[in-house]
C-alpha cells in the first residue's frame, strides 16, 4: 500500500509521505506487482525497489551554552556541544562543529570549539583582565548535500559576578553554582572583614588611650590642689613709694631771691644771670 504504479507516467510512486529517516519505512523494499487484462487474466512480478536517503535534517544540537570562568579556573575542557542528525544513513547523519565569529573577535585566543563540538580553555587570561562576556556563533554542519546547517550560541564570562547561573542544554538541564563556594569571593570577603576589624580595633584603642590621658591628667591636678598649703601662697606687699633724692643746698645766687625752684635732680629750674 506504500507503493503504486502509474500507467499515465509509466512509473513507480508512493501513496504515503516515505521517510526512511522515520522508523517503519526501509531503504530495501521487495515488493509483488500484479497486472490484469481485460479479460480478467493476472500475472505478477516481484519488484525490487531501493529508496535513497536524502539530506533533508539539521544536526539538532544544544540551543546555547554558557560557562564561567575566573582567575582560579586553570586550562581545560569546559564541556561540549551534544548533536544529532536524523538522517538514516552516512554522510547525511555526518557533522562537525566550526566558529564563524566571535564577540570579540580576539575571544578565540582563549576558548575553542573543537570540529567535534568541544569546548575548550586554551590561554589564560592576564591578571589585570577586567569583567569580559564572550559570545560565539557556532555552527554544526551535516555532511550531506545540500549542507544543513543548524546556529547555535556559546556564552563565556570571565570575572563576572553572578549568583545563579543557568545552562540550558539539549538534554534541558539547568546546573546552579552557589557564590559563597566561590574561591575569589571568599578571599575578598575574608580581606573585607579583616580589615573592618583592624579598624574597629584601633578606632577603640584610641579612644580608650584618649580617656585615659585625660583621667590622669586630673587626677594630677587634683593632687596638687590637695598638697598646696596657706605657706605655698606668697603674702601680699603692698609697693613700695621711692623717695625723692635731697636737694643739695649751694651758695645763694642773689640774696634778694629767697627760694628757687629745683628739680629732682638739683639743677635749677630758672637761672637768672643779671637781677636788677
Amino acid at each position: 500500500n506504500l507503493f503504486r504504479y502509474d500507467l499515465v507516467i509509466d512509473r513507480m510512486t508512493f501513496t504515503a509521505n516515505y521517510d526512511v529517516d522515520v522508523g517503519g519505512y526501509d531503504s530495501d523494499v521487495t515488493a509483488i506487482m500484479t497486472a490484469t487484462d481485460s479479460k480478467g487474466m493476472t500475472s505478477t512480478a516481484t519488484v525490487k525497489i531501493y529508496v535513497n536517503d536524502i539530506n533533508d535534517n539539521k544536526c539538532q544540537t544544544d540551543p546555547s551554552l554558557t560557562f564561567n570562568l575566573d582567575e582560579t579556573v586553570g586550562l581545560k575542557r569546559l564541556g561540549g556541544f551534544t548533536a544529532a542528525d536524523l538522517d538514516a544513513t552516512y554522510p547525511n547523519n555526518d557533522y562537525y562543529f566550526i566558529v564563524p565569529s566571535s564577540n570579540p573577535s580576539t575571544a578565540t585566543h582563549n576558548i575553542m570549539v573543537t570540529r567535534d563540538g568541544g569546548i575548550y580553555y586554551i590561554n589564560l587570561f592576564p591578571p589585570d583582565q577586567a569583567s569580559l562576556t564572550m559570545q560565539f556563533t557556532v555552527h554544526c554542519i551535516d555532511g550531506g548535500s545540500p549542507r544543513q546547517t543548524a546556529t547555535t550560541t556559546l556564552l563565556v564570562n570571565y570575572n563576572v559576578p553572578t549568583t545563579t547561573i543557568e545552562t540550558t542544554t539539549f538534554l534541558s538541564t539547568t546546573t546552579e553554582q552557589d557564590i559563597w563556594k566561590n574561591v575569589a569571593f571568599q578571599a575578598t570577603f575574608g580581606t573585607l572583614i579583616t580589615l573592618i576589624g583592624v579598624g574597629l580595633v584601633t578606632l577603640i584603642g584610641s579612644i580608650i588611650a584618649c580617656w585615659r590621658a585625660k583621667l590622669n591628667w586630673r587626677s594630677w591636678r587634683f593632687r596638687q590642689l590637695v598638697k598646696q598649703t596657706p605657706q605655698d601662697v606668697m603674702p601680699y606687699r603692698p609697693p613700695t613709694r621711692r623717695p625723692l633724692p635731697p636737694v643739695e643746698q649751694g651758695r645763694t645766687i642773689n640774696p634778694n631771691w629767697e627760694n628757687l625752684a629745683w628739680n629732682q635732680t638739683g639743677d635749677i629750674n630758672n637761672s637768672i644771670d643779671n637781677v636788677h
